[in-house]
């Protein structure tokens, strides 16, 4: 028998049954999760433990270290080290004005 993963077909592993004790909103965002995904319960919480052995942490919204990352780049722009607002020297008003001049338009 053979599964269907991310990337392709695999032959399906040994399946040990094990039961857990969960809270009843997690029992509603795992259903959700799985209904949303297409897949059985037991497949979203096979997928959470993968992610959780490789460290992966998986969605970046709810990755520490990714938010640090994309603070850390704001603050760096914010500071002037970089990105679009540290070398755009126009203003939207001028390129506006010289788009309608070049095509015989009207800027007011």
């Amino acid at each position: 028998m053979y599964i269907d993963r991310a990337g392709g077909l695999e032959p399906m592993a040994k399946m040990v049954r094990k039961q857990i004790y969960m809270e009843m909103r997690h029992e509603r965002q795992l259903r959700r999760i799985a209904e949303r995904r297409g897949v059985s319960q037991a497949e979203v919480v096979r997928d959470a433990i993968e992610r959780e052995a490789i460290g992966s942490g998986g969605d970046p919204r709810t990755d520490p270290a990714a938010w640090q990352e994309a603070l850390a780049t704001i603050r760096r722009i914010h500071r002037g080290g970089g990105g679009p607002a540290a070398v755009r020297r126009w203003k939207r008003a001028e390129l506006y004005e010289d788009r309608l001049t070049k095509r015989g338009g009207r800027a007011d």
